[in-house]
């Protein structure tokens, strides 16, 4: 790999680099704080010695490409690392490798360069600052409309919500497990399978977070759940989606009313008015990059 490559490196809050493996208990893992180098050069405090096949607790710095910045997350079901995390420019120095063929987007080396600290809205892949932005902004204020929705009519919203996932091909439309699942194809095409992982795990966060104190566990919580890993999913894949996948994600099917009324339904603590008609520009008003197709 020629010295001048760049790669990106993922730590926890702290600045510490996580190990490469699930740590024994009790065994302690030496610590690498990245911010202490920045400028300088690292070398790996505890190489393996048969690269790069080693199931040591820590045994290289594992970076990714800068084109595979989406699957950075992609072992934090066993890292000590999740989101929020911080992300590090780096130059690998010396000999370097993989694990396989089919992990040549990771670049591992016992060597380090940190060249800078940078956005971690990378490690969700190009359009992550989109997600983030949705995530924060119109997610919490969605949830609570598509709550409202549900509790309004749940016999309806419910039926409507079961042939939106599992439409017939007689249908006009595609169904939304089906849209799920050509998009999941396509983030691992466009490496940010890790990405769209960690993106709806946020999504999930943050509709629990806005619903627990008005809402009570039940169908309403699980249908703003199912709204959110589908409109989460065109967010982030919104520049590899054909129109009628992005159509399906969005949920426009599902916002349309006959009355094509607002609907506005008292839940405990606050009210909510939900607007089954609400066109899919004022959804995603906000969302620099994302135009409704």
């Amino acid at each position: 790999m020629p010295r001048t490559t760049t790669t990106l490196i993922a730590t926890m809050p702290n600045g510490v680099v996580p190990p490469t493996a699930a740590p024994p208990r009790r065994r302690p893992v030496p610590r690498v704080n990245l911010t202490e180098h920045v400028g300088g050069t690292i070398d790996h405090p505890t190489p393996c010695r048969h690269r790069w096949h080693d199931d040591s607790p820590f045994a290289y710095f594992r970076t990714y490409s800068p084109d595979a910045a989406g699957e950075i997350t992609e072992f934090s079901h066993h890292w000590p690392v999740d989101w929020p995390l911080r992300l590090f420019r780096v130059q690998p120095l010396g000999r370097t490798g993989h694990f396989s063929r089919r992990h040549r987007y990771q670049v591992l080396t016992h060597r380090l360069r940190v060249l800078e600290e940078t956005d971690p809205a990378l490690a969700l892949g190009p359009r992550g600052a989109h997600v983030l932005a949705w995530l924060r902004h119109t997610l919490p204020e969605q949830a609570r409309a598509w709550a409202a929705q549900h509790q309004a009519d749940p016999e309806r919203t419910d039926a409507r919500h079961t042939r939106w996932l599992r439409s017939s091909p007689q249908e006009a439309f595609l169904a939304a497990e089906t849209a799920q699942w050509q998009a999941s194809q396509r983030a691992h095409a466009t490496r940010r399978h890790a990405a769209l992982q960690m993106a709806q795990k946020l999504a999930g966060i943050s509709v629990h977070t806005a619903l627990h104190e008005h809402v009570p566990q039940g169908a309403a919580h699980d249908y703003a759940h199912s709204r959110a890993r589908a409109a989460v999913t065109h967010v982030l894949m919104a520049d590899h989606l054909e129109d009628e996948t992005a159509t399906t994600l969005r949920g426009s099917v599902l916002d349309l009313s006959n009355s094509g009324r607002a609907h506005t339904h008292r839940m405990t603590g606050f009210h909510c008015s939900a607007t089954y008609a609400k066109p899919a520009q004022a959804i995603y008003q906000g969302i620099e990059g994302v135009t409704p197709r």
